[in-house]
């Protein structure tokens, strides 16, 4: 296990430094944008409340358990490639959880904090390029949901 300065280039610690910064502003968007497709898709309010419940859970636990520790280390390319290949594999089967972006959204994060590590920068790399390609996957499933149903009313 490495410490945030030990033997870290000036570089990875600025980058660290930024994902840091923008921890809070990455899970408040990420959550809000699972939060608002989940009310708009949702068939009744209950699933609504509970949907975004979940949403607040899995973010309240995800981000100060698992992201922040991460960032604490020079690379956290494990927990990133984690995060990010589970968000990919969740686009389908489980689009209507708002995982895929929270997931993606995390691992983008720990992948950009680590790139410029002295170890494992290209699978940090990978781990950010897969957690972006599940935030983009999440946003194309619901336009192509959109796009095949243009009558279908999202506030029903």
């Amino acid at each position: 296990m490495s410490s945030i300065t030990a033997g870290a280039s000036p570089s990875a610690i600025v980058d660290r430094d930024r994902a840091r910064h923008a921890l809070v502003p990455v899970a408040a968007v990420s959550l809000g944008v699972a939060a608002f497709l989940d009310l708009a898709r949702a068939d009744s309010a209950v699933e609504a409340l509970s949907m975004v419940v979940f949403d607040l859970v899995v973010v309240g636990l995800l981000y100060p358990l698992v992201v922040v520790r991460g960032l604490r280390h020079e690379s956290a390319i494990g927990r990133a490639l984690a995060l990010g290949i589970t968000g990919v594999l969740l686009i389908v089967p489980a689009a209507w959880s708002g995982l895929p972006i929270i997931l993606g959204a995390a691992a983008a994060l720990l992948g950009y904090a680590g790139r410029r590590a002295s170890t494992g920068a290209g699978k940090a790399t990978a781990a950010f390029v897969i957690g972006v390609l599940a935030v983009v996957g999440y946003a194309a499933f619901y336009v192509s949901d959109w796009i095949a149903n243009p009558g279908a009313s999202w506030w029903s």
